[in-house]
């Protein structure tokens, strides 16, 4: 499923307040070699999807200083977006996050752009992070095969991410 597609019934108001579920999430990756898309048409991960965790792990540097005591400055964050799903062969986003090509791929070739925000407000995060996945295929006797792993920040920081106008792209 693309982005566009997920859309197409949702109107985003920037303005929403109330409560957001886990649900209302989105990440979506560009999934062509070139990694060149539209965002409009990036891979939506929902099929099979059971959940998705953010997190930001912020690095801090604290100093002491005479008469002021410790300081602590913030260096820099480090974005993970953890992903764990049921498998589902024919999934797109599935069958190119576990493609053998990118569960072994490294350096920038592992790299992919991606979008994560919530759909209610339209407001998010887009930026480009290291795919990575560290399991293929778990679970026991007559349960669902489970996938899990994580997009983390590669190079510059991801930037404010609005569909309003992402949507037009």
């Amino acid at each position: 499923m693309t982005l566009s597609e997920l859309m197409a019934d949702k109107e985003p108001n920037k303005e929403y307040k109330g409560f957001a579920l886990a649900d209302h999430m989105v990440l979506a990756i560009d999934t062509t070699k070139e990694q060149n898309a539209k965002v409009s048409e990036y891979t939506v991960a929902q099929l099979g999807l059971k959940n998705t965790s953010g997190s930001l792990n912020p690095e801090t540097k604290t100093n002491a200083y005479i008469r002021a005591g410790k300081s602590t400055t913030k260096t820099g964050n480090q974005r993970t977006i953890e992903f764990e799903i049921d498998r589902y062969l024919g999934d797109d986003f599935q069958d190119f996050a576990l493609s053998t090509s990118m569960m072994y791929a490294t350096g920038q070739d592992a790299v992919v752009n991606y979008v994560y925000f919530n759909y209610l407000t339209g407001i998010g995060e887009k930026g480009q992070g290291t795919l990575i996945i560290d399991s293929d295929a778990g679970g026991n006797a007559e349960e669902n095969l489970t996938a899990s792993g994580s997009i983390q920040k590669s190079g510059d920081a991801p930037v404010e991410f609005d569909w309003s106008t992402a949507s037009t792209e």
